[in-house]
Protein backbone atom coordinates (compact mmCIF):
# COMPACT_ATOMS: atom_id res chain seq x y z
CA UNK A 1 0.00 0.00 0.00
CA UNK A 2 2.96 2.31 1.06
CA UNK A 3 4.31 1.44 -2.46
CA UNK A 4 1.09 2.99 -4.30
CA UNK A 5 1.17 6.05 -2.66
CA UNK A 6 3.69 9.02 -3.87
CA UNK A 7 3.91 11.30 -0.58
CA UNK A 8 5.06 7.82 1.39
CA UNK A 9 7.18 6.87 -1.94
CA UNK A 10 8.80 10.87 -1.41
CA UNK A 11 9.37 10.74 1.92
CA UNK A 12 11.14 7.40 1.81
CA UNK A 13 13.40 7.96 -0.84
CA UNK A 14 14.24 11.27 1.86
CA UNK A 15 15.20 8.60 3.88
CA UNK A 16 17.11 6.16 1.56
CA UNK A 17 19.53 9.19 0.92
CA UNK A 18 20.83 9.02 4.40
CA UNK A 19 20.57 5.41 4.76
CA UNK A 20 21.44 4.68 1.43
CA UNK A 21 19.16 1.99 0.69
CA UNK A 22 17.82 1.34 -2.91
CA UNK A 23 14.03 1.87 -1.09
CA UNK A 24 11.89 1.11 -4.87
CA UNK A 25 14.01 -1.81 -5.32
CA UNK A 26 13.53 -3.24 -1.85
CA UNK A 27 9.43 -2.82 -2.19
CA UNK A 28 9.41 -4.19 -5.19
CA UNK A 29 10.69 -7.52 -3.38
CA UNK A 30 8.18 -7.20 -0.84
CA UNK A 31 4.81 -9.34 -1.70
CA UNK A 32 1.38 -7.95 -2.22
CA UNK A 33 -0.38 -7.55 1.28
CA UNK A 34 -4.07 -6.38 0.95
CA UNK A 35 -4.58 -3.28 2.92
CA UNK A 36 -6.66 -3.90 6.57
CA UNK A 37 -8.00 -0.92 8.30
CA UNK A 38 -7.03 -0.46 11.73
CA UNK A 39 -9.67 1.14 12.59
CA UNK A 40 -11.93 -0.54 15.07
CA UNK A 41 -16.03 -0.74 15.01
CA UNK A 42 -17.84 0.26 18.37
CA UNK A 43 -18.94 -2.44 21.14
CA UNK A 44 -22.01 -2.19 22.62
CA UNK A 45 -22.61 -4.08 25.83
CA UNK A 46 -26.00 -5.15 26.63
CA UNK A 47 -26.66 -5.25 31.15
CA UNK A 48 -22.67 -3.39 31.37
CA UNK A 49 -23.67 -3.88 35.31
CA UNK A 50 -23.96 -7.14 35.51
CA UNK A 51 -20.25 -9.10 36.09
CA UNK A 52 -20.40 -10.29 33.03
CA UNK A 53 -21.17 -7.25 31.43
CA UNK A 54 -18.79 -5.62 33.24
CA UNK A 55 -16.02 -7.90 32.76
CA UNK A 56 -16.65 -7.52 29.02
CA UNK A 57 -16.65 -4.19 29.05
CA UNK A 58 -13.14 -4.04 30.55
CA UNK A 59 -11.98 -6.50 27.94
CA UNK A 60 -13.29 -4.68 24.95
CA UNK A 61 -11.46 -1.36 26.67
CA UNK A 62 -8.17 -2.73 27.18
CA UNK A 63 -8.47 -3.63 23.65
CA UNK A 64 -8.56 -0.59 22.44
CA UNK A 65 -12.73 -0.41 21.60
CA UNK A 66 -15.10 2.16 21.78
CA UNK A 67 -17.52 0.64 24.41
CA UNK A 68 -21.13 1.89 25.06
CA UNK A 69 -23.03 -0.37 27.81
CA UNK A 70 -26.92 -0.12 29.01
CA UNK A 71 -28.17 0.36 32.45
CA UNK A 72 -31.31 1.19 33.72
CA UNK A 73 -29.71 4.39 34.91
CA UNK A 74 -28.75 6.27 31.46
CA UNK A 75 -25.83 8.04 33.81
CA UNK A 76 -24.36 4.65 36.06
CA UNK A 77 -21.43 6.02 37.74
CA UNK A 78 -19.75 2.46 37.84
CA UNK A 79 -19.42 2.60 33.81
CA UNK A 80 -18.60 6.20 33.44
CA UNK A 81 -15.71 5.50 36.08
CA UNK A 82 -14.45 2.60 33.86
CA UNK A 83 -14.80 4.67 30.67
CA UNK A 84 -17.86 3.13 29.34
CA UNK A 85 -20.41 5.55 27.45
CA UNK A 86 -23.65 4.74 29.36
CA UNK A 87 -27.23 4.58 27.61
CA UNK A 88 -30.52 4.37 29.55
CA UNK A 89 -32.02 1.08 28.83
CA UNK A 90 -35.03 -1.04 29.19
CA UNK A 91 -34.11 -5.34 28.78
CA UNK A 92 -36.10 -6.72 26.14
CA UNK A 93 -37.93 -3.54 25.17
CA UNK A 94 -37.43 -3.44 21.28
CA UNK A 95 -37.32 0.45 21.01
CA UNK A 96 -34.82 0.69 23.79
CA UNK A 97 -32.44 -1.34 22.31
CA UNK A 98 -32.96 0.11 19.10
CA UNK A 99 -32.46 3.46 20.25
CA UNK A 100 -28.67 1.75 22.66
CA UNK A 101 -28.12 0.77 18.75
CA UNK A 102 -28.75 4.03 16.97
CA UNK A 103 -26.67 5.66 19.62
CA UNK A 104 -23.34 3.26 20.11
CA UNK A 105 -22.99 2.93 16.26
CA UNK A 106 -19.89 4.09 15.16
CA UNK A 107 -18.06 5.28 11.63
CA UNK A 108 -16.74 1.36 11.45
CA UNK A 109 -19.83 -0.49 12.09
CA UNK A 110 -20.81 -2.10 15.82
CA UNK A 111 -20.26 -5.38 17.61
CA UNK A 112 -23.07 -6.17 19.87
CA UNK A 113 -21.99 -8.20 23.21
CA UNK A 114 -25.75 -9.77 24.01
CA UNK A 115 -27.15 -11.19 27.30
CA UNK A 116 -30.38 -11.77 28.84
CA UNK A 117 -32.01 -11.53 32.11
CA UNK A 118 -34.14 -13.90 33.69
CA UNK A 119 -34.46 -12.25 36.85
CA UNK A 120 -36.19 -9.18 35.01
CA UNK A 121 -37.90 -11.74 33.27
CA UNK A 122 -38.96 -13.04 36.93
CA UNK A 123 -37.47 -16.36 35.63
CA UNK A 124 -40.43 -17.39 33.08
CA UNK A 125 -38.88 -19.14 30.14
CA UNK A 126 -41.34 -17.38 27.70
CA UNK A 127 -40.27 -13.73 28.69
CA UNK A 128 -36.68 -14.83 29.05
CA UNK A 129 -37.04 -15.77 25.05
CA UNK A 130 -39.19 -12.85 24.66
CA UNK A 131 -36.58 -10.23 25.93
CA UNK A 132 -33.75 -12.37 23.07
CA UNK A 133 -35.99 -11.83 20.40
CA UNK A 134 -37.05 -8.23 20.72
CA UNK A 135 -32.98 -7.27 20.83
CA UNK A 136 -32.11 -9.55 18.01
CA UNK A 137 -34.74 -8.38 15.71
CA UNK A 138 -33.47 -4.78 16.53
CA UNK A 139 -29.72 -5.61 15.91
CA UNK A 140 -31.17 -7.57 12.49
CA UNK A 141 -32.79 -4.38 11.77
CA UNK A 142 -30.09 -1.97 12.51
CA UNK A 143 -27.54 -3.87 10.25
CA UNK A 144 -24.90 -4.38 13.02
CA UNK A 145 -21.41 -5.91 12.35
CA UNK A 146 -21.76 -9.19 14.86
CA UNK A 147 -23.62 -10.28 17.80
CA UNK A 148 -22.04 -11.86 20.28
CA UNK A 149 -24.44 -13.69 22.79
CA UNK A 150 -23.76 -14.87 25.97
CA UNK A 151 -25.31 -18.11 26.47
CA UNK A 152 -25.44 -21.09 29.12
CA UNK A 153 -23.24 -24.06 28.92
CA UNK A 154 -25.54 -27.56 28.56
CA UNK A 155 -28.36 -25.75 27.13
CA UNK A 156 -28.74 -27.68 24.51
CA UNK A 157 -28.69 -31.27 26.95
CA UNK A 158 -30.58 -29.70 29.91
CA UNK A 159 -34.33 -30.49 30.64
CA UNK A 160 -36.63 -28.18 29.28
CA UNK A 161 -38.28 -27.26 33.01
CA UNK A 162 -34.33 -25.71 34.25
CA UNK A 163 -35.32 -22.62 32.56
CA UNK A 164 -33.11 -20.49 33.55
CA UNK A 165 -31.01 -22.40 31.42
CA UNK A 166 -32.96 -24.09 28.77
CA UNK A 167 -33.96 -20.31 27.61
CA UNK A 168 -30.54 -19.54 26.31
CA UNK A 169 -31.24 -21.98 23.93
CA UNK A 170 -34.26 -20.56 22.44
CA UNK A 171 -32.73 -17.46 22.04
CA UNK A 172 -29.80 -19.21 19.99
CA UNK A 173 -32.29 -20.39 17.69
CA UNK A 174 -33.60 -17.08 17.35
CA UNK A 175 -30.44 -15.54 16.88
CA UNK A 176 -29.60 -18.24 14.31
CA UNK A 177 -32.74 -17.74 12.03
CA UNK A 178 -32.85 -14.21 11.96
CA UNK A 179 -29.74 -13.75 9.70
CA UNK A 180 -27.75 -11.99 11.72
CA UNK A 181 -24.53 -10.41 9.60
CA UNK A 182 -22.33 -12.36 12.09
CA UNK A 183 -23.27 -14.47 15.10
CA UNK A 184 -20.90 -15.97 17.45
CA UNK A 185 -22.31 -17.79 20.90
CA UNK A 186 -20.34 -18.26 24.10
CA UNK A 187 -21.31 -20.74 26.21
CA UNK A 188 -19.85 -20.15 29.63
CA UNK A 189 -19.83 -22.87 32.41
CA UNK A 190 -19.83 -22.16 35.99
CA UNK A 191 -18.46 -18.22 36.84
CA UNK A 192 -15.77 -18.40 39.77
CA UNK A 193 -17.31 -15.13 40.87
CA UNK A 194 -20.22 -17.04 41.56
CA UNK A 195 -18.43 -17.92 45.06
CA UNK A 196 -18.33 -14.01 46.03
CA UNK A 197 -21.98 -12.05 45.03
CA UNK A 198 -22.74 -9.85 47.73
CA UNK A 199 -25.35 -8.27 45.91
CA UNK A 200 -27.32 -12.07 46.11
CA UNK A 201 -26.75 -12.52 49.45
CA UNK A 202 -23.44 -14.59 49.00
CA UNK A 203 -20.30 -12.55 49.95
CA UNK A 204 -16.99 -14.08 50.37
CA UNK A 205 -16.33 -14.02 53.94
CA UNK A 206 -13.21 -14.83 55.67
CA UNK A 207 -12.75 -18.53 56.32
CA UNK A 208 -15.79 -19.15 54.12
CA UNK A 209 -16.44 -20.44 50.91
CA UNK A 210 -20.44 -20.91 49.70
CA UNK A 211 -21.61 -21.98 46.04
CA UNK A 212 -25.04 -24.00 45.67
CA UNK A 213 -23.29 -26.95 44.41
CA UNK A 214 -22.58 -30.17 46.62
CA UNK A 215 -18.93 -30.16 48.28
CA UNK A 216 -17.65 -33.06 45.74
CA UNK A 217 -19.73 -32.03 42.85
CA UNK A 218 -16.91 -32.04 39.67
CA UNK A 219 -18.29 -29.21 38.12
CA UNK A 220 -16.71 -27.37 34.97
CA UNK A 221 -15.45 -23.03 35.75
CA UNK A 222 -14.41 -20.24 34.19
CA UNK A 223 -13.94 -16.72 35.39
CA UNK A 224 -15.79 -14.13 33.74
CA UNK A 225 -12.71 -12.15 32.79
CA UNK A 226 -11.37 -15.09 30.29
CA UNK A 227 -15.00 -15.34 28.69
CA UNK A 228 -14.54 -11.42 28.33
CA UNK A 229 -11.31 -12.03 26.77
CA UNK A 230 -12.82 -15.00 23.94
CA UNK A 231 -15.55 -12.36 23.06
CA UNK A 232 -12.65 -9.81 22.17
CA UNK A 233 -11.15 -12.49 20.36
CA UNK A 234 -13.92 -13.55 18.47
CA UNK A 235 -14.71 -9.43 17.60
CA UNK A 236 -11.24 -9.32 16.51
CA UNK A 237 -11.85 -12.11 13.81
CA UNK A 238 -15.81 -11.88 12.72
CA UNK A 239 -15.20 -13.78 9.90
CA UNK A 240 -13.62 -16.80 11.32
CA UNK A 241 -15.68 -17.45 14.46
CA UNK A 242 -19.43 -16.31 12.75
CA UNK A 243 -21.64 -19.10 13.13
CA UNK A 244 -19.53 -20.78 15.77
CA UNK A 245 -20.31 -22.40 19.30
CA UNK A 246 -17.67 -22.27 22.30
CA UNK A 247 -18.20 -23.81 25.54
CA UNK A 248 -16.22 -21.32 27.77
CA UNK A 249 -14.43 -24.05 30.32
CA UNK A 250 -11.06 -23.49 31.70
CA UNK A 251 -11.10 -26.47 34.29
CA UNK A 252 -12.86 -28.65 36.12
CA UNK A 253 -12.91 -28.95 40.01
CA UNK A 254 -14.75 -29.94 42.94
CA UNK A 255 -15.97 -26.96 45.11
CA UNK A 256 -13.92 -28.36 47.77
CA UNK A 257 -11.07 -27.84 45.36
CA UNK A 258 -11.99 -24.28 44.98
CA UNK A 259 -12.04 -23.76 48.98
CA UNK A 260 -8.20 -25.51 49.05
CA UNK A 261 -7.40 -22.88 46.34
CA UNK A 262 -8.62 -20.01 48.33
CA UNK A 263 -7.18 -21.15 51.57
CA UNK A 264 -3.90 -21.43 49.98
CA UNK A 265 -4.01 -18.08 48.27
CA UNK A 266 -5.27 -16.43 51.69
CA UNK A 267 -3.82 -17.64 53.84
CA UNK A 268 -6.82 -18.78 56.04
CA UNK A 269 -8.08 -22.16 56.49
CA UNK A 270 -11.22 -22.22 54.39
CA UNK A 271 -14.45 -24.49 54.83
CA UNK A 272 -16.55 -25.01 52.15
CA UNK A 273 -20.95 -25.08 52.81
CA UNK A 274 -23.79 -25.83 50.60
CA UNK A 275 -24.83 -21.23 50.41
CA UNK A 276 -28.66 -21.96 50.83
CA UNK A 277 -30.51 -26.15 51.32
CA UNK A 278 -32.52 -27.40 48.66
CA UNK A 279 -35.54 -27.66 51.05
CA UNK A 280 -35.31 -23.61 51.12
CA UNK A 281 -34.35 -23.38 47.81
CA UNK A 282 -37.32 -24.95 46.26
CA UNK A 283 -39.62 -23.03 48.23
CA UNK A 284 -37.50 -19.33 48.40
CA UNK A 285 -35.98 -20.01 44.30
CA UNK A 286 -37.94 -22.92 42.52
CA UNK A 287 -36.03 -21.59 39.02
CA UNK A 288 -32.25 -22.28 40.98
CA UNK A 289 -33.68 -24.87 42.54
CA UNK A 290 -34.40 -26.79 39.43
CA UNK A 291 -30.81 -25.62 37.95
CA UNK A 292 -29.29 -27.30 41.12
CA UNK A 293 -31.01 -30.58 40.86
CA UNK A 294 -30.08 -31.12 37.03
CA UNK A 295 -26.23 -30.31 37.79
CA UNK A 296 -26.07 -32.22 41.23
CA UNK A 297 -28.19 -34.88 40.90
CA UNK A 298 -28.04 -35.84 36.98
CA UNK A 299 -24.76 -33.74 36.50
CA UNK A 300 -24.01 -33.07 32.36
CA UNK A 301 -20.33 -34.39 31.07
CA UNK A 302 -17.77 -31.83 32.55
CA UNK A 303 -16.94 -29.29 29.20
CA UNK A 304 -13.70 -30.07 27.01
CA UNK A 305 -11.72 -27.28 28.28
CA UNK A 306 -9.38 -27.57 25.15
CA UNK A 307 -11.16 -25.15 22.34
CA UNK A 308 -11.61 -22.66 25.06
CA UNK A 309 -7.93 -22.65 25.73
CA UNK A 310 -6.49 -22.78 22.71
CA UNK A 311 -8.08 -19.21 22.15
CA UNK A 312 -7.23 -17.60 25.88
CA UNK A 313 -4.39 -20.05 26.75
CA UNK A 314 -4.18 -18.23 30.06
CA UNK A 315 -7.36 -18.65 31.19
CA UNK A 316 -7.12 -18.80 35.11
CA UNK A 317 -8.02 -21.94 37.51
CA UNK A 318 -8.70 -21.79 41.21
CA UNK A 319 -5.71 -20.63 42.55
CA UNK A 320 -5.45 -17.67 39.86
CA UNK A 321 -8.82 -17.14 40.42
CA UNK A 322 -8.20 -16.48 43.98
CA UNK A 323 -4.50 -15.11 43.74
CA UNK A 324 -5.81 -12.20 41.49
CA UNK A 325 -9.15 -11.36 43.83
CA UNK A 326 -6.87 -10.48 46.62
CA UNK A 327 -9.41 -9.61 48.78
CA UNK A 328 -12.55 -10.89 50.74
CA UNK A 329 -16.26 -9.04 50.10
CA UNK A 330 -15.32 -6.66 52.83
CA UNK A 331 -12.06 -5.37 51.40
CA UNK A 332 -9.56 -7.67 53.40
CA UNK A 333 -6.94 -7.68 51.65
CA UNK A 334 -5.37 -11.38 51.62
CA UNK A 335 -2.10 -12.71 53.63
CA UNK A 336 -1.11 -15.98 52.34
CA UNK A 337 1.92 -17.49 54.18
CA UNK A 338 5.74 -17.48 53.01
CA UNK A 339 6.27 -21.64 52.62
CA UNK A 340 10.02 -21.23 53.47
CA UNK A 341 12.11 -23.76 50.98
Amino acid sequence: ELRRSESHASALEEVAKVVQVDTMACFAELPHVPFMSVEKPNVLVVMATGKMGRAACEAFRAAGYTVFGTSRDGANPSLILRGVKPIAFKIGNKASMANALAIAQGPHGLVVFLNTEPAAAKFKEAAVVAQGAAMIAACKEADVLQVIFSSAAFCDICPADVAIVHSKLEVEKLAQKVGLNALTILRPVSYFENVDQPNYYNPLKKGSLKDLHQPKTLLSWVSTADVARAAVAVANDAHHWNGKILTCSSCNATPLELAAALSAASGVPVKYSVAISQFALHWLLFPFYKFVVFMNKNPPPLADSAPFLSLVPDAVGPAEFFKKLGKWSNGEVFAPKTIAK
